[in-house]
């Protein structure tokens, strides 16, 4: 059974420890590389923000499964159980040229059934969320 109290605190932990990250970054050269096309871009910074998230993901929560933009989840064909849907910099052309304008975006599903959304505006350090039934919100610190 799925403690969702306690998995909501977790995300927005690490939601703000993802953030703080991305912040620290923004004086660092970074890797840019292309996906599909010329304006599909991915930076070590995405990379590495999934990668934590999926860390810290599978350690919490050894049976979840983790679909992440940038290929760190699981090879899905379906959801069943608790999904993750990561997508760790929302907006990397946006990070890329201008460091604003760009969300750390997480939903999280029971099922087919979509439970917790988050976005987290990093530059104004703006949480977003949503839970099933409870409404949208905004937090901000």
């Amino acid at each position: 059974m799925t403690n969702w109290i306690e998995l909501d605190q977790n995300v927005r932990s690490w939601i703000k420890e993802a953030g703080e990250r991305i912040r620290t970054s923004f004086d660092s050269e970074l890797s840019i590389k292309t996906k599909s096309n010329r304006n599909d871009l991915v930076t070590d910074m995405d990379e590495a923000t999934e990668k934590y998230f999926t860390e810290a993901i599978r350690h919490t929560y050894p049976d979840h499964q983790i679909m992440g933009e940038e290929g760190f989840g699981d090879d899905l064909h379906k959801l069943e159980g608790v999904t993750w849907i990561i997508d760790p910099i929302d907006g990397t052309m946006n990070f890329v040229h201008q460091q604003r304008n760009f969300a750390i975006s997480i939903g999280i599903y029971d099922g087919a059934v979509g439970k917790l959304g988050y976005i987290y505006d990093v530059v104004h350090d703006e949480l977003y969320f949503a839970s099933k039934g409870e409404g949208a919100f905004l937090q901000i610190e």
